[in-house]
């Protein structure tokens, strides 16, 4: 991005990181934004019209942020964790992972993999062709009952697991997790590129 933070980058008339807290922040009982600590006072400041709303410091890892976000919830059955650069995440998505809840330990949104995937040496040569059939991409809120999370966390803190998303945490604590339909505008912003599509997709409506 050039130096420029992805969540606070301009996106219509809000920073990315507001389209994000926006799309669930009726939906939900409470929200944990998890930030640098260099934003904690610009995060506080921009978001203080959210009562349910509270901010703290991530982690050196992914882990350890998620398991800070978690530390500052009190009380609650389910917990939803979202990417902050996936701006255009259906509000959808929130109410069809939490009616899975009552039969599986996680829900995560899917969509299908549409490309011929490779795998690859170090090198870049080929390896061999994956079938891309039984694959899918795993989006963001993924859903989770609250007390499996945190054990979930628990159990990667004593080994020191280092995963990319909580799902596999909760896969390693042979929790089961159901996948269900995400959605092509959820993408998310790690490039200029992806930027300009969200924006073309905002204004689209």
């Amino acid at each position: 991005m050039g130096g420029t933070d992805k969540v606070w980058a301009a996106l219509g008339a809000h920073p990315v990181l507001w389209h994000s807290v926006n799309r669930f922040a009726a939906l939900v009982a409470e929200i944990v934004l998890v930030v640098r600590e260099d934003q904690v006072s610009v995060t506080s400041k921009y978001f203080h019209g959210i009562a349910h709303l509270r901010v703290t410091t991530g982690g050196t890892e992914r882990n350890d942020s998620v398991a800070r976000g978690l530390a500052c919830l009190n009380g609650v059955d389910a917990v939803a964790v979202h990417d902050a650069a996936r701006p255009l995440a259906p509000a959808r998505l929130l109410a069809d992972g939490a009616g899975l809840l009552n039969r599986f330990s996680g829900a995560i949104p899917v969509i299908p993999v549409s490309d011929t995937l490779k795998e690859v040496d170090q090198h870049g040569r080929v390896i061999a062709t994956l079938d891309r059939g039984p694959l899918r991409a795993a989006q963001t809120p993924q859903l989770f009952r609250a007390d499996v999370l945190r054990h979930a966390h628990e159990m990667a803190r004593r080994s020191g697991a280092s995963v990319t998303d909580d799902a596999q945490l909760v896969e390693a604590c042979d929790g089961e997790v159901v996948t269900y339909p995400g959605s092509p505008r959820n993408i998310k912003i790690t490039t200029e590129h992806d930027l300009e599509l969200a924006r073309l997709l905002l204004a689209a409506g």
